[in-house]
């Protein structure tokens, strides 16, 4: 899937061979910028999964679904899976055989046992931590006046982590091809929309990312223009500096293919009044508001848009199995040191390309790429061979340049990471990077 998209060096995958008890020798079949920052990649028993690989994708997504026994899962972390209630909990327990120790040469884990609640929505997860039903949250920017009230009756902490690596944004379905039973995934005349690069730039100017990040956010957060987060290493930092909301410079865009006004409504150079679908997931409340906001901010431009809240299993099937939306809102968490950890998003057979999606059946055809689409293809195949920074940073500059001027995904914001914490967790070491917990096995909580 995803993690292998990113493995992959002229389509095959690095080479492991154990030679002794503590050392182990990766071959890669050419030098491979990205490789260090890979190994972090999980490790699956090969006893349980040999077989499984064998048979194939779809077998190998199914096996150990949501039915499987706790106790037939191998594992080498700090905790295993002791119960899982759909919809409710999971528990997990302490692995006794995980391999670190104190100083004082006590095995850790610490904690005995580790409760994550499912708690459905942002309101309910707000709701959870205000009750004292859960330790840790990260606050919505609408909240924080809320929070640093609470705190001077409570017993948190709040930690300002800086600037999410998450990228926020809108995806039109650019996608031309036809289904299994020989229909069209989207519409001909929304294809015609969505693959018109003055439309989809217009789009980008109507929106008003100052009043977003006003009203979503209560101003914790920053405009984003860029693919590469606002803090990664790689930004290119003139595409960042972005641009305003100008309705008219968007109207005029339009006009440019041939749309027109009548009674201050959009229409095509065909007569279709343009109408469009725009999704996200239920119960982000952030996501929620924005899509109402762009609602909004495109109703401005003649443009009538049906904005739905969908179960977020429901959205991804959409984006990652059938492409069968028009417009989605939806983040993506990104590698501020590695550019190539995104190979999977923006080359045009990764697992989570989501603006012209390449099926399993399409994954060798390449008649249906768009222009930009090979260009990208062919700069994350150069970008992850080539070593230097300064001449990796300049490969890396053009893809940002590409998405800022083709507009396939439209970026909206950065948010700052506010979270909170009960003071009675200990041993943590919140870092901008690491976020506020990034190591389970050595925190422990004090009664």
């Amino acid at each position: 899937g995803s993690a292998r998209d990113v493995l992959l060096i002229d389509n095959k995958l690095p080479s492991v061979k154990a030679i002794d008890k503590y050392t182990v020798v990766f071959k890669t079949p050419k030098p491979f910028a990205p490789f260090l920052r890979n190994l972090g990649a999980s490790i699956l028993p090969e006893h349980v999964f040999k077989d499984v690989v064998k048979k194939g994708n779809q077998y190998f997504l199914s096996y150990q679904g949501v039915g499987v026994k706790p106790s037939d899962i191998v594992y080498s972390g700090a905790f295993h899976l002791k119960s899982y209630v759909p919809a409710q909990r999971l528990i997990f327990e302490k692995n006794p055989n995980y391999y670190l120790i104190n100083k004082e040469n006590k095995k850790l884990p610490y904690l005995d046992r580790w409760v994550m609640l499912i708690v459905g929505d942002i309101n309910n997860q707000t709701l959870k931590f205000e009750s004292g039903a859960t330790d840790t949250i990260t606050i919505q920017g609408s909240l924080i006046d809320r929070y640093r009230e609470l705190k001077k009756h409570n017993d948190f902490e709040l930690y300002n982590l800086g600037a999410s690596t998450n990228t926020t944004f809108m995806v039109f379905n650019m996608n031309n091809r036809k289904n299994k039973d020989g229909k069209y995934y989207v519409n001909p005349i929304k294809q015609a929309w969505f693959q018109d690069k003055n439309f989809r730039k217009a789009i980008d100017w109507a929106i008003d990312r100052d009043d977003l990040i006003l009203n979503v956010f209560s101003g914790l957060a920053s405009p984003l223009h860029s693919a590469e987060p606002i803090n990664s290493l790689f930004l290119n930092k003139e595409i960042a500096k972005g641009h305003k909301k100008d309705i008219n410079y968007a109207k005029n865009l339009l006009k440019e293919s041939g749309f027109y006004y009548k009674d201050d409504v959009l229409y095509d150079k065909h007569n279709h009044r343009v109408e469009f679908e725009l999704l996200t997931n239920a119960g982000n409340t952030q996501r929620e508001a924005t899509g109402v906001s762009i609602k909004q901010d495109l109703e401005n431009l003649g443009i009538k848009v049906n904005f739905k809240p969908i179960e977020f299993n429901s959205l991804v099937n959409k984006l990652i199995s059938s492409p069968d939306f028009d417009c989605v809102i939806v983040a993506l968490t990104s590698n501020i040191f590695e550019p190539n950890s995104g190979a999977n998003v923006w080359k045009s057979n990764g697992n989570l390309h989501q603006f012209n999606k390449r099926l399993k059946d399409d994954d060798k055809s390449t008649d249906k790429l768009l222009p930009f689409e090979k260009e990208l293809d062919e700069i994350f195949t150069k970008g992850a061979l080539e070593l230097d920074f300064n001449k990796r940073k300049k490969i890396y500059d053009r893809y940002q340049q590409i998405i800022h001027d083709e507009n396939p995904m439209i970026y909206l914001y950065a948010p700052i990471n506010i979270s909170a914490i009960r003071n009675k967790v200990k041993n943590i070491y919140p870092t901008k990077l690491g976020g506020l917990i990034y190591d389970m096995a050595q925190i422990y909580v004090e009664e």
